[in-house]
This record gives C-alpha cells, structure tokens and sequence, in this order.
C-alpha cells in the first residue's frame, strides 16, 4: 500500500512522466483525482490505486499560495477537511461553483463567496479563516501525519503512518538492531514470542508420532520435559552457554544472546531429530566464531575501547 501511495502522489504533485501524463489525458480529464468514478472495466492495478483513496486521503494536504490547483470542493486544504464531506454536489451547484472551482474561486478580496446560508447549514464552516492568497507561490501538497506535523514524503514515511502500531515491547533492542544477524535475530524474537515449537507444544497439537511421550525429556539434559521455559533458562546445558555479564556490552553483547539462543536451539534439534551431539565447549567455540565473523565486518569507531575490544575477540583490524 505505501509503494501504491507513491503512484498516487506522483499524480497528485504532476510528476514528470510519460505514465503521469497518460494517466491525466485519458483517466483524469481535468477532474480531481478524489472523485473518479470507478469503472467495472477498469485494469486491477488502477483499481488498486482507486482503492486506496479513502485510507490515504487525510494524510494528503494542499498548502494554499496562488489557489489556482486546489479543488475547493474535493481536495482536503481545511481544518475541517474536504468540504464535500458536508456540501453536497447539489449544494455546490446551486451556489454557483462547481466540482473543478479552485479555492481562489470560492473567494473575493479575502472573504468567502459562497451564501450566507451555507452557514446556518453548515456550522462547521463559520470557523474556518479564508487562507491567505499569494498570487506568487504555487500551491503544494504536504503529507501531514497528525496535528500540524509535516513530514517529507516517501514511502518509509506512508508506511510508517498507516501500519498497525503496537506497544512498544522492551525487548526490541536486544533483538532487532543494526548489527545483528538475521537468523539470530529471527529465533530470538520467536523465543520472545514464546512461538518455539518445543515438545510439550507438538503434543498439545497432536501432531504423531514423532513426539510421543518417550522423546518428551530435554534433548540437552535428558532431566526435565522439553518446554520453552525449561529449555532457555532451566536446563543445566543451557546454563553453562549464558555469556558473563562483563560480556554483554551493547552490540557484543547482544550478538552473544542472540547467537546462544540460535546455537541452543539448533543443538536441542540435532540432537532430537540427528540424533548429533556437540559438547558445551563446541557449542561455546561455535558462537565466538559466528560472533567474531559478524564483528569482522562491523564498523568500530577508531576508540581506545572499540579497538581494544576487536583486539580481544582477535578480530583483524583493517
């Protein structure tokens, strides 16, 4: 939806193209992009562009200057939004404007044209200030997220401002950071998610049996049934993986959770379904080379700490 918003602003800002072009001469003829029909013989994506209007409408803003491009009537230009949301087409005509009257149409020497009566209809309107005219500047559209606030268009901008937002969880800089490794990061936010499928999950499912009750111990402890929370911060095997907390120094430190939650997981799968085993200190050298790999191609500032840091993890320094 945010790169199919892209299209619709190009056609709104009349972006040089020879698609912007067709689109205006044989889609739009003259008309305000917002009230389009839409035809049954329309082609799927212009039908996706079309679809779009209602969601993206109010984040589409035209700044007043000249009001020579702004529809009056169609555009959202006022604080209480487009005025076709309560004057009805109708109305408009009988006023004297119509559909394409610009908002410089709909004003003399700073004060509205349009009846006196439209403001015992309309109450909405007695608050709304002519905008002020500057026969030197162009009108502009503007991508307002909430309030006043502008931002430059883009389509990271749109999607940000239409997606769904959650609550921001604590553990989301632990996970998700500049310098992690996708596949760590991925099993972490599962482990988070609590979206691991450890045994004593498959049996609620009644999946086969491949986890029947006599492959329910631990895989690494062979003590305990095999669970979430067993399995992360339980299990003896486990444990002795737990990095040190002088260790766990911004992105070193978050490399090494992530890697031994990935390494741990990966060894509980070998051992249940290869039937594998690597000892706590393979496990252990494992992460220091994927961790050390990683830190090969991270940019440390030239400090006495970082360099000290890549000389103690044997990192070649460039």
């Amino acid at each position: 939806m945010a790169l199919m918003t892209t299209h619709v602003w190009s056609l709104l800002t009349r972006r040089n193209s020879i698609w912007v072009e067709w689109i205006h001469e044989h889609k739009i003829k003259g008309q305000s992009f917002w009230k389009i029909r839409l035809r049954g013989n329309s082609t799927t994506g212009w039908r996706n562009i079309m679809n779009l209007r209602d969601r993206i409408r109010p984040f589409i803003v035209s700044k007043i200057g000249n009001g020579l491009s702004t529809y009056a009537w169609s555009d959202n230009w006022s604080c209480v939004g487009p005025l076709c949301a309560f004057i009805s087409s109708r109305q408009l005509h009988r006023a004297g404007f119509n559909p394409q009257s610009k908002v410089k149409d709909f004003l003399h020497d700073g004060v509205w044209r349009w009846p006196r009566a439209w403001l015992d209809m309309f109450p909405v309107l007695i608050n709304l200030q002519p905008p002020t005219i500057n026969i030197d500047v162009p009108d502009s559209l503007v991508w307002r997220v909430s309030g006043d606030v502008e931002q430059d268009y883009s389509a990271s901008v749109v999607w940000d401002t239409i997606r769904f937002h959650g609550i921001k969880v604590p553990w989301v800089e632990i996970v998700w950071f500049a310098n992690c490794i996708p596949r760590h990061a991925f099993l972490a936010w599962l482990i988070c998610k609590k979206k691991l499928k450890t045994q004593d999950k498959l049996k609620q499912w009644d999946v086969g049996s491949a986890t029947n009750l006599n492959l329910m111990s631990c895989p690494l402890c062979c003590s305990e049934p095999d669970s979430h929370e067993h399995l992360f911060f339980e299990c003896s095997f486990s444990m002795q993986e737990v990095p040190a907390k002088k260790s766990m120094r911004s992105v070193i430190g978050r490399l090494l959770l992530a890697a031994t939650a990935y390494f741990i997981w990966q060894e509980r799968n070998h051992r249940l379904f290869k039937s594998k085993k690597r000892s706590v200190a393979m496990i252990g050298e494992a992460i220091v080379a994927v961790v050390r790999l990683k830190l090969a191609s991270v940019k440390v500032k030239s400090s006495t700490t970082g360099m000290s840091l890549l000389e103690r993890w044997k990192v070649p320094i460039m």
